[in-house]
């Protein structure tokens, strides 16, 4: 990660609270422990082979978890024969942030590190979404996904996909 990267993930680390703590499983992960993150765990802020999700066809919520009235979504969509996620905020307030985490693990391999692609900030009204990161699945390695988001001085993340 350069200089500049780190140093806005470091801002925006200290913006969410120190330690960092991503809690909070989706709802197809409901009873999951917290996730404990801290900046070593991401490989760089890369939103990777992507696509803007508004030329993605039949997108819909994959996952979901709330904060308050806030909705942070994993969603998922196709674009020709490609398969892509993204995350989105919706009923969120000015200020609050969403970002989608992807990792690429091979069979069997537990999610160490990860990209970190945003966050990207609600600037007027209530909603925001990331870029979307294409599916990969080669019989041995796998992408996998989570949206996290931050509103009302709480972070939550869905369960890794």
């Amino acid at each position: 990660m350069n200089a500049r990267k780190r140093m806005a993930w470091l801002a925006a680390t200290a913006a969410l609270g120190s330690g960092f703590a991503l809690a909070g499983p989706s709802a197809a992960h409901a009873g999951a422990a917290p996730v404990s993150v801290s900046p070593a765990t991401v490989i760089n802020h890369s939103c990777g082979p992507r696509t803007s999700p508004s030329k993605v066809s039949h997108p819909y919520d994959f996952v979901h978890t709330t904060i308050g009235k806030a909705r942070i979504a994993l969603r998922n969509g196709n674009r020709g024969n490609t398969e892509y996620y993204w995350a989105r905020i919706t009923g969120g307030a000015v200020g609050n942030t969403v970002w989608l985490d992807w990792a690429d693990t091979e069979s069997g391999q537990k999610i160490k590190s990860w990209h970190l692609c945003g966050p990207y900030k609600i600037h007027s009204g209530h909603d925001n979404y990331t870029l979307a990161v294409n599916y990969v699945y080669d019989g041995v390695r796998q992408r996998h996904f989570r949206a996290c988001g931050h509103h009302a001085g709480v972070t939550r993340c869905t369960g890794w996909e």
